[in-house]
């Protein structure tokens, strides 16, 4: 028979089997869970280790750029110091520009001061003109009587000219249509040249 004593703890056994196997349970879960939690540490380690592999690349590459930034100064100073050169060159050449127009305005003023005393030039010319115009009628009456009379004498001696020809070549035709005579000695009186005749 089993005491009243092996009974208390075979029942007090008893009494602790689920407990026991619901804490197993549940450290299965856990254990499940903390592999889970594992594995993403794992993942997340090696994404840190390949943020840290491109985090040195960048590193490497920002001390290169430091190291070129020198260079890169520099040529930025050359390009300042350029570039302030033509822009001092081209203020120059716009105040050269500048006193040009100037000039071209100066002498626009004068020649259109020119132009106006031209101007009045031109309509005291025509004044003038109006004033002589009786004087000038005048003497271009003068001048054409003179040049009828010039004209008179010319035609005057022409005709003289023209009436000395005509009695030349008359004279001319006479003494050719004469014919020579013989003398008793033979000789043959030639013709006396009158000057107008061709011999």
């Amino acid at each position: 028979m089993v005491s009243a004593a092996g009974a208390s703890a075979e029942s007090g056994i008893r009494d602790d089997v689920p407990k026991d196997r619901a804490e197993i349970a549940e450290a299965k879960v856990d254990i499940v869970e903390a592999k889970a939690e594992i594995a993403e540490a794992k993942v997340e380690i090696a994404q840190a280790k390949v943020d840290i592999v491109e985090a040195k690349a960048e590193i490497a590459e920002a001390k290169v750029e430091i190291a070129e930034a020198p260079v890169e100064i520099a040529e930025a100073k050359v390009d300042i110091v350029e570039a302030k050169a033509e822009i001092a060159e081209a203020k120059a050449g716009i105040a050269e520009a500048k006193a040009e127009i100037e000039e071209a305005k100066a002498e626009i003023a004068e020649a259109k001061a020119e132009i106006a005393e031209a101007k009045v030039e031109i309509e005291e010319a025509k004044a003038e003109t109006v004033e002589i115009q009786p004087d000038a009628g005048s003497e271009a009456l003068i001048i054409s009587e003179r040049g009828s009379r010039a004209r008179t004498k010319d035609n005057e001696t022409g005709t003289r000219d023209r009436v000395a020809r005509d009695e030349a070549r008359a004279l001319a035709t006479r003494t050719s249509a004469r014919t020579p005579e013989t003398r008793s000695s033979g000789a043959v009186d030639v013709p006396v040249n009158d000057g107008c005749t061709p011999t």
